[in-house]
């Protein structure tokens, strides 16, 4: 089964980033290796939030 997120509830842009950079990048779901988001909160602590199982976990999307 394929998630995607509604027509509005996802926006944003794509980048490549090096392994060795932290700058707030966060992994937010363990099933996607590929989606980072940036966190503010965790560019000083380079500690980034819990990660979801998956998108259906993210309460963001329970819109």
């Amino acid at each position: 089964m394929l998630w995607v997120a509604t027509r509005g509830a996802e926006s944003g842009v794509a980048v490549q980033r090096p392994p060795s950079l932290r700058g707030g990048l966060c992994r937010i779901f363990r099933n996607g290796a590929w989606h980072y988001e940036l966190r503010p909160e965790a560019i000083d602590d380079v500690c980034c939030p819990r990660m979801y199982p998956d998108p259906i976990q993210d309460p963001r999307m329970q819109q």
